[in-house]
């Protein structure tokens, strides 16, 4: 947030300049008459050392707070006190603490630093001034209307800020609601049209029996295209539905080898890599229903061979899932886990969503390298918790 950064920015800047005056004020005095005596650089220098470094050590005070300005009035005060006549003229750097005050503290602390500046300022016109009557009481009144106004302006920016900052981030919410309505309407477009094609096809064939024209290939058409809806509706539903989750004890490895006996097929070649065998707290039919997607895309796509590799680290189980398939084009890699993206001829577009859901909500992360040049790797990452690591590495 803008207020945030000029927080950090105010520090800084107050720390440069402090600095350059004392710096500036040792080369007046090397370069100025040597009649100068020690008394007379001493208390300002003293003054400018002890701000510039109370100015270096808040830089690591994140919190900027009314003592900050209260510094800052204090030290230019105490400048000021030091030679009234010949220094009165830098007032002036009043009004940018003041401004920053304003800008940065709750507007009741901004006021209450505005105030005690103006009482400083007036009790060293008031006892050190030279200027007496009409003129003295214009100067006070000049200054007292000029730190209450730098103040406001101060508030008023803030104010007018954080209102622009609350307009920016309802229309960012409001872009982000707008975004997911348009990402319903589109998931019931895809569900209605996926739901559609075998609601025809089986429309179209219970047309034919019920004309008296009978023939296997139509009752296994229909049962078919209901197997093909069912399917449909169960993949929805475990995407979309909220989760019960009953977790338990899985072996990875022992699942993997059953899930393998399931989809591998004479011509595609199996690497299993199981490099440390853990056991993971999670929901079984979850997990498996996340691993068979990943499973059976691999091989769908996959040439001639399918790799899993399973290893990790005592903080993360890693499964690697690859095929030398024709990979995924870049532009589609973002697109790959959105409801209903798919470019396999009959496919529902849900499996690697689930996929992704059930590895999210595990707390884990399910990612394509986007670096594999020749066929696709899906990469799983899950937490291992503490129990999991300790029962089930090298078991």
């Amino acid at each position: 947030m803008y207020l945030e950064q000029t927080l950090k920015n105010y520090k800084i800047y107050r720390f440069i300049f402090s600095f350059s005056l004392l710096f500036s004020f040792g080369i007046f005095v090397v370069l100025s008459d040597k009649s100068l005596n020690v008394e007379t650089v001493s208390i300002p220098a003293i003054i400018l050392v002890i701000y510039t470094l109370a100015s270096f050590f808040s830089l690591f005070i994140e919190r900027t707070s009314i003592i900050d300005f209260l510094l800052d009035i204090t030290a230019i005060s105490s400048f000021i006190f030091y030679d009234f006549d010949k220094l009165k003229f830098f007032s002036l750097l009043y009004l940018f603490a003041l401004f920053f005050a304003g800008f940065l503290l709750p507007s009741l602390q901004a006021y209450l630093v505005a105030f005690i500046a103006f009482v400083l300022y007036v009790l060293m016109f008031v006892f050190l001034g030279t200027f007496k009557g009409l003129e003295a009481v214009f100067n006070i009144i000049l200054n007292g209307v000029a730190f209450a106004a730098i103040t406001t302006a101060g508030i008023k920016l803030k104010e007018k800020i954080k209102s622009q900052e609350a307009y920016i981030e309802i229309l960012e919410k409001e872009k982000k609601e707008n975004e997911l309505y348009k990402r319903l309407y589109r998931m019931a477009a895809e569900l209605a049209h996926e739901i559609k094609n075998p609601l025809t096809s089986i429309k179209a064939a219970a047309d034919l029996l019920g004309e008296g024209v009978y023939s296997p290939k139509l009752t296994d058409m229909i049962k078919k295209e209901s197997e093909r809806l069912n399917q449909l509706l169960k993949d929805f539903l475990m995407l979309s539905k909220p989760r019960k989750s009953n977790p338990q004890y899985v072996n990875i490895g022992n699942l993997l080898k059953q899930l393998l006996t399931t989809y591998r097929t004479n011509n595609k070649e199996v690497e299993l890599n199981i490099k440390k065998n853990y056991t993971i707290y999670i929901d079984e039919k979850e997990f498996i229903s996340a691993l068979s997607n990943l499973i059976k895309n691999a091989f769908e796509w996959a040439k001639s061979k399918v790799s899993i590799t399973v290893d990790g680290t005592k903080d993360y189980i890693i499964i690697i899932i690859e095929d030398d398939g024709p990979g995924i084009p870049r532009e589609d890699i973002n697109k790959i886990f959105e409801p209903f993206y798919t470019k396999r001829e009959g496919g529902t577009g849900l499996g690697l969503a689930i996929a992704k859901r059930v590895i999210v909500e595990n707390q884990g992360y399910l990612f394509v390298d986007p670096n594999k040049k020749n066929g696709t790797r899906f990469i799983i990452q899950l937490p291992v918790n503490k129990e999991g690591r300790d029962e089930g590495i090298n078991r």
